[in-house]
């Protein structure tokens, strides 16, 4: 039905975000001769609000991959904020006689709020990166617990998930 993926996934139940991995799948539909488009795709997505109300939602969240040119004198300074203040985990080091030390490492992006103020601060402006979304993961249990204890999303026509 068109419209119905776009009025049912664009706003998730949690967060107002998209959802992801979702199918929708139509078994059934009665309706009357010459029953309005619209009013199919708003009782479709009636039924479809109904079903979230039993699932199971896990909040998603971008992990990035960075990738961060930094000189030896600061190299344990950066791994230590990008492992213990970020959630960060390094991937690969490598060594440039040029640039100094090349981290590959990938971290949540709400870990990377204010990375780069903190990355010049901490390497005096000597060091730089760049990142690049490389898939979703779910967040942890506090973090879901936490962000769902916060949200309360109207969905639809006065419907409160």
């Amino acid at each position: 039905m068109v419209g119905l993926e776009e009025a049912c996934l664009s706003v998730g139940p949690l967060s107002g975000c998209p959802l992801r991995a979702v199918t929708i799948k139509i078994l059934e539909l009665e309706c009357k001769p010459f029953t309005p488009l619209d009013v199919l795709v708003s009782a479709a997505t009636a039924c479809f609000v109904q079903g979230l109300r039993g699932a199971t939602i896990q909040l998603i969240e971008p992990i990035m991959e960075l990738q961060i040119t930094v000189p030896p004198s600061h190299f344990t300074t950066v791994v230590g904020d990008l492992t213990s203040n970020r959630r960060g985990m390094v991937d690969d080091i490598q060594e440039d006689d040029i640039e100094g030390h090349i981290l590959t490492a990938h971290a949540p992006l709400e870990g990377l709020r204010g990375y780069a103020s903190t990355l010049r601060r901490n390497t005096s402006g000597l060091a730089n990166f760049s990142m690049n979304l490389i898939h979703y993961a779910p967040v942890t249990a506090d973090a879901h617990e936490k962000a769902v204890k916060s949200m309360v999303f109207t969905y639809g026509a006065g419907d409160v998930l």
